[in-house]
């Protein structure tokens, strides 16, 4: 893969209107249950479903502005910092033969101590935790310059770092390759405010080593809904403590292997009564829809359009609930505030 990543424009540092209006308390009868869409569902179906939800939920004249306001801010607050951070830093550790720390490399490999280095002890023996440990040391230092290019490498493997699967299409997918692929999509993502370069069902192609170059549908990689997901799920990972051993996007989200919404889910066992997730519903389309659990009340499945934007529609509804049901706090962190800022979004 060539190295070289391409920068990224200058966006608008003002923030998005705050949705000033209050949210008046509603009675359980404003939100009866939405049928479960089916799997493979017809379009048709979905479209009903999706007006049902957004009509029940009062947003329906609002919630293409919503997501177009989620697009933005995960270009504003997500992949374009990220491309900025991926380029500084691989430039960095190039310019100081450090390239086995760029971010092509997992830093989950081990680390070759050099003779020079005492950032490290031996049992300290990854190139994270060599990573974590300099960082700490420099900023004891007062290096605050070079301490701030090691924690923006750290950020980066995380946004990178994959728990689960981002493509059943093929289950044996170098991870290398799919840390590749991430790269090549950011770097595609970051020049447009509206990602406008986002294909829900598909992604990019693929150039191999020998200059053969394959359309995206002969590629065992995941869809660009997978992709921004993916990246959305790890950001917010960096903010919204964990509960018990579940970070965010344990909580809060359920892939399309998980088709039963109910409390024998062996994700949602250990949730506590009140919860809102964003639910990977189809399997031949990406297609998501959102589940709110209330205490002593059956779980409630909102359904989005099928299409190009049901992913930005699950989060502008995920965002929604949270503010409605529970004043904006997620696992006791309030995403209405800085850095997150994510109820900005609802303008």
């Amino acid at each position: 893969i060539n190295a070289e990543y391409m920068g990224f424009p200058d966006f608008p540092t003002a923030s998005m209107p705050y949705y000033g209006r209050e949210f008046s308390r509603r009675s359980d009868a404003d939100f009866p249950p939405v049928p479960e869409p089916e799997i493979d569902a017809p379009p048709l179906q979905m479209r009903s479903l999706a007006s049902e939800s957004f009509d029940r939920l009062r947003i329906g004249d609002r919630i293409e502005d919503w997501a177009t306001n989620v697009r933005v801010w995960i270009v504003r607050h997500i992949i374009a910092p990220l491309q900025e951070d991926i380029v500084e830093v691989d430039r960095f550790f190039t310019a100081n033969s450090g390239e086995s720390l760029t971010c092509i490399n997992s830093l989950s490999a081990p680390y070759q101590q050099s003779a020079a280095s005492s950032f490290m002890s031996p049992q300290q023996q990854t190139k994270e935790t060599y990573l974590a440990n300099m960082a700490k040391t420099l900023t004891q230092q007062n290096n605050n310059s070079v301490a701030r290019i090691v924690e923006a490498r750290l950020n980066v493997e995380q946004q990178l770092q994959t728990s689960r699967p981002l493509s059943r299409r093929d289950a044996t997918l170098d991870p290398m390759l799919t840390r590749q692929y991430l790269l090549l999509r950011v770097k595609d993502f970051s020049p447009d405010p509206h990602l406008g370069h986002f294909l829900y069902d598909s992604g990019r192609m693929w150039s191999f080593g020998n200059g053969n170059t394959v359309p995206w549908s002969e590629t065992p990689f995941p869809n660009d809904s997978a992709v921004v997901m993916h990246l959305f799920a790890s950001f917010l990972d960096r903010f919204v403590p964990r509960v018990g051993n579940l970070s965010f996007i344990q909580r809060h989200f359920i892939d399309r292997d998980v088709t039963l919404i109910n409390k024998e889910s062996p994700i949602l066992m250990h949730t506590p009564s009140a919860i809102v997730i964003i639910h990977e519903t189809l399997n031949n389309k990406p297609y998501y829809s959102v589940v709110l659990r209330r205490t002593g009340l059956e779980e409630v499945q909102f359904a989005t359009a099928q299409g190009r934007n049901s992913l930005f529609q699950a989060i502008a509804t995920f965002i929604y609930l949270c503010k409605l049901h529970f004043h904006s706090v997620l696992d006791s962190f309030d995403i209405s505030k800085s850095p997150l800022d994510l109820t900005s979004v609802l303008t």
